[in-house]
């Protein structure tokens, strides 16, 4: 398993790396951000675009979708063919950074633990373990020949302790103590196969020897002969544990209730690896654990059990990865509501301001330009981005490359993709088809209804915002009075 997972990391990071190498080369549209993008960034943006246009090819069909597009030309307009090549490849380009970081990290992790094996191998052979000050637990697999037999996990236990330490400890073991012996059986009350007359409990410092009241149903060593009780019938045998430590003694009576069955030559391989392991663990005279090296004819050979967390690591990352590629996604149409939304609060001033030059004299397209010039002087002095000005912006450079102004109109409304700006492109656009003469009364209208319903979508805002503190409120009345309340029923109890 060690081994299929080194070479599925090592197949992703070097697909990646790969990706880069073939991505040198390859151009990425620039883009407002390419500025402040680190080297490494645009190499697997590089990447990235390599990928897309690859599916691209395989699939024969667009993978950018088309909403997307659609979104990105809104939030910049302008005729930018390669914007959503250049989106893509950015997604799909972190996505990659995060991949590969994951398949590194999940490739150290798998070979750190590799390295971290407590088994030790002596000059003629013998695996053993060494023994701390303190209790470890250490997982094993033992291995027979090319066959795995099993796993187990084994204490390695130190040394000396108090009277009162002792009598402590002896309490806490009697209750582990009938599930420890259980083995492969079910509970005390249906035994039907060998107990684990275990010699020691993990994490405490008894040895462990055992008593049957009925030798005929359970060996001191724990076997049960459940061929003796006819079918459908059982039997009830009391177990004596004597738990000594030091030179203190203490003695455990158990009821067990043997019922028949026959137990697999396959079980009982194993119940005999993990009784070996343990009579190897209890010998705590030896500085070293010795670990059984053959069992019932059959050679044994032990590796501990790796703690590998290298998959999680790789499926944590890779799924962080995905949700950042559709995260991209709802953030830029969560930028297009917020777009749609700033362009419904400033929509009141444009009429406004149209209103007032259109009042003073000023033609259609003189308005435009002069909004224009306005809006570029608090830009460049620091302020906020506004993508109605910025539309504004986009007409005028429409008008200075020669498009009528109709034709401009018609674009401007399109682009805001908004009820209110295309009433008011249309209301512009008659008055140069046919020279409207009542334009300004009409903008006049157009000005006092959009206040209204500024008026009115502020209204709706604070009402929400009111229902959002109606429950913290409640929350705050429910402690205050169970402040006041409280106090008051404990003085009617005095």
């Amino acid at each position: 398993m060690e081994r299929i997972l080194t070479f599925v990391y090592l197949g992703i990071a070097l697909w990646i790396l790969v990706l880069l190498v073939r991505a040198k080369k390859l151009k990425v549209p620039e883009g407002a951000k390419d500025e402040d993008s680190s080297s490494i960034q645009k190499a697997f943006r590089r990447a990235g675009l390599l990928l897309v246009r690859t599916l691209e090819k395989a699939g024969k069909k667009r993978l950018i979708d088309r909403k997307v597009l659609e979104d990105l030309n809104t939030l910049e307009p302008g005729k930018d063919p390669a914007r959503g090549e250049r989106y893509y490849a950015e997604k799909i380009g972190n996505v990659l950074m995060l991949l590969l970081l994951a398949a590194l990290l999940s490739l150290i992790v798998l070979v750190k633990s590799g390295n971290n094996s407590r088994i030790q191998t002596a000059e003629d052979g013998t695996q053993y373990i060494e023994r701390t000050k303190e209790t470890d637990t250490v997982e094993l697999n033992a291995g027979a020949g090319d066959t795995k037999a099993g796993t187990w996990s084994v204490e390695v236990l130190p040394g000396t302790y108090t009277k009162e330490e002792l009598d402590a400890l002896e309490k806490e073991a009697a209750k582990e103590l009938q599930s420890a012996i259980l083995c492969a059986n079910q509970d005390l009350q249906h035994v039907n196969t060998r107990l684990t007359f275990v010699s020691k409990l993990p994490d405490y410092p008894f040895d462990l020897s055992y008593d049957s009241l009925d030798s005929a149903l359970i060996d001191r060593d724990g076997t049960v002969f459940a061929d003796e009780v006819p079918d459908g019938q059982t039997r009830n045998v009391t177990i004596r544990c004597f738990l000594t430590c030091q030179d203190e003694e203490y003695v455990e009576e158990i009821e067990v209730t043997v019922i028949p069955k026959e137990r697999s030559k396959e079980e009982a391989f194993l119940h005999h690896i993990g009784e070996a392991l343990l009579d190897s663990s209890a010998d705590t005279t030896d500085e070293k654990l010795v670990l059984p090296g053959r069992v019932d004819g059959v050679t044994l050979t032990w590796s501990e059990k790796k703690k590998d967390r290298s998959i999680q690591i790789l499926v944590l990352f890779s799924i962080i990865g995905i949700a950042l590629y559709f995260i991209a996604d709802s953030r830029l149409h969560e930028k297009i509501e917020e777009r749609e939304k700033q362009m419904v609060r400033d929509y009141p001033q444009i009429v406004s301001c149209f209103v007032l030059y259109l009042g003073a004299g000023m033609s259609v397209r003189n308005v435009f330009f002069r909004l224009a010039a306005q809006y570029e002087e608090k830009r460049q002095a620091g302020g906020e981005k506004r993508y109605a000005y910025e539309e504004i912006g986009l007409l005028c450079r429409e008008l200075s490359l020669g498009v009528s102004d109709v034709t401009a109109l018609s674009h401007f409304a399109i682009r805001c993709r908004q009820k209110n700006y295309t009433r008011f492109g249309m209301l512009l656009s008659q008055n140069l088809r046919k020279g409207n003469s009542a334009l300004l009364t009409s903008l006049m209208r157009e000005a006092e209804d959009a206040f209204e319903s500024r008026k009115m979508s502020a209204r709706l805002a604070g009402e929400e915002a009111g229902t959002r503190l109606l429950v913290p409120m409640i929350l705050m009345l429910v402690v205050v009075m169970v402040i006041i309340m409280v106090p008051a029923f404990s003085g009617f109890n005095l």
